[in-house]
């Protein structure tokens, strides 16, 4: 946002845009032009400003602090530019038409959202995310973050400005404070924008390339595991666009409004010790179903145990009345528990998911 290319100033792309102005609507589509020519030249005034400070934390600061302030100014820019483009807006992007989705990564989450041109004319309604059940992402989700979730299911294209929630091609994880910035610096310029009447350009890039790293714990290293698939960022690019049936230039120009290469970064720590798994979200598992896998999701209980439940649910033909019952069977060849699984199995009431059976009979 500081420093974009100085050929693209905001003055020069407001000083190439040629509103109507054969109407009385028209005369004051002119002035705001001569607003917006001032919004920009303040703009480009606070870009041409030195970062100030001594030290490093004080530059820092200096630098979001410009920041911050010349996203306040480009949405009053925005604000003063929409109404210039009446007329000659097109119907917003939807898919096979500006909008593009790309593939999912590992078959399972977003990689790139692309809108030629976002308009409030005929928008699509969005929606909130409502994917098709993904496995991968119900094993991440176990992680916890103060008793509420860890990751979101976050938007490429947010459902304000059309985007799906229906698909994983529109969804990735993201953390929340990710997911937060990711609103901060890029959705929300745009949303500004374009409800304000501009035409925007957008596109988002998640950008994967995890590694598992390795954990005594089962159920962390199975996260761990899927967390390769979390993208490591977000790579974003916005531009306020004048078409060329509106611009002095007879073509089509652009000028920054989430300049690009910004990134919002999706950090996690994978240390084993910062997984929370207070509050872990599991599904209800029930002893009698004959899944073997299922069973074994249990904590505590591996595929021998799992199997020998199932093995003991045929044996007896019926179901068990209680836990107890079932941890003291004595199959019809004389087998038993071991005392180990004896123990695994008294542990199932606390861990508050397992269940003797799915339905009575």
């Amino acid at each position: 946002m500081i420093n974009p290319d100085p050929a693209n100033g905001f003055e020069s792309w407001v000083a190439h845009i040629k509103p109507d102005t054969s109407s009385e609507a028209g005369k004051r589509r002119a002035q705001r032009k001569t607003q917006a020519i001032a919004k920009a030249r303040e703009i480009d005034r606070v870009k041409a400003q030195p970062v100030t400070g001594n030290t490093d934390a004080e530059k820092k600061d200096s630098e979001e602090q410009k920041v911050a302030t010349i996203r306040g100014l480009m949405d009053e820019l925005s604000a003063l530019t929409g109404p210039l483009f009446a007329g000659e807006r097109p119907d917003c992007a939807i898919e096979g038409a500006g909008l593009r989705l790309g593939g999912v990564r590992s078959g399972k989450y977003g990689t790139t959202m692309q809108a030629k041109f976002l308009t409030n004319v005929k928008m699509p309604a969005g929606s909130v995310p409502a994917p098709p059940h993904l496995q991968s992402f119900e094993v991440i989700n176990q992680r916890r973050n103060q008793g509420g979730s860890y990751y979101v299911k976050g938007h490429l294209l947010n459902n304000n400005l059309g985007g799906t929630g229906k698909v994983w091609q529109n969804l990735t994880p993201l953390t929340r404070e990710a997911n937060s910035a990711h609103e901060r610096i890029a959705e929300a310029r745009v949303k500004n924008a374009v409800a304000a009447g501009n035409i925007v350009y957008y596109t988002v890039n998640a950008k994967y390339g995890r590694s598992a790293p390795k954990s005594p714990n089962r159920t962390i290293q199975d996260i761990m595991n899927e967390e390769v698939d979390v993208p490591k960022k977000l790579i974003c690019e916005a531009a306020l666009v004048t078409p060329a049936e509106v611009s002095s230039s007879g073509r089509e120009t652009r000028t920054p409004l989430v300049p690009p290469g910004t990134e919002i970064e999706n950090n996690i720590s994978q240390k084993p010790a910062d997984y929370d798994l207070t509050g872990i979200r599991h599904e209800t598992v029930y002893l009698d179903s004959g899944k073997v896998d299922a069973i074994a999701s249990i904590e505590g209980v591996d595929r021998r145990l799992a199997q020998k439940i199932v093995d003991a649910y045929d044996d007896k033909g019926s179901q068990f009345g209680s836990l107890v019952a079932l941890a003291e069977y004595k199959f019809s060849n004389g087998d038993t528990f071991t005392k180990a699984q004896i123990n695994t199995i008294d542990s199932f009431p606390g861990l508050g998911y397992v269940r003797l059976y799915e339905r009575t009979t």
